[in-house]
């Protein structure tokens, strides 16, 4: 089985819903994982998906997560941004065990003030190395989103 996920950022609201729908059908995903989302943003999503998990919001926080298929969805409990997860059944998706797809948005390492972004960023971290290592044999987990992260920063080197 192949599965295919897209994961977006909305911009917070300034992206064009328009172009969300365009890529929606050039990609054909299974799964769209968006951070910063808008009402605009979740209307589209909610016109596509199956399933889904909305919360658009008017700034940085608004966060969603919609499926062509069956699943169920949660949000977790973290310091700052609280990720959304959908849960993909094993059974309806022809997979070796339930996939939780983890859609988080991690606090920005140069907002303002200095500080406080990194002391997020260091909770963030904690909280999704438990989440990951939590993992069982019946589950895989799969995290996406805005990690506002690159291989030069040591969140994304630990969680690589």
């Amino acid at each position: 089985m192949r599965l295919r996920i897209l994961t977006i950022n909305m911009y917070n609201g300034r992206a064009d819903a328009g172009s969300l729908a365009s890529a929606l059908h050039e990609y054909v995903p299974d799964v769209v994982a968006a951070q910063e989302l808008s009402s605009a943003g979740a209307e589209v999503l909610a016109d596509w998906g199956d399933n889904y998990l909305l919360d658009p919001r008017n700034d940085l926080t608004g966060m969603g997560t919609a499926v062509r298929g069956s699943a169920s969805f949660s949000r977790l409990d973290f310091p700052n941004r609280n990720p959304v997860t959908a849960t993909l059944p094993a059974v309806d998706w022809g997979l070796d065990r339930d996939l939780d797809i983890v859609n988080a948005h991690l606090v920005n390492p140069i907002s303002r003030p200095l500080q406080k972004s990194r002391m997020l960023r260091t909770l963030e971290l904690a909280a999704l190395e438990q989440l990951l290592a939590a993992s069982n044999g019946n589950l895989s987990r799969v995290l996406v989103g805005d990690l506002n992260s690159s291989p030069a920063w040591p969140l994304y080197r630990r969680l690589a």
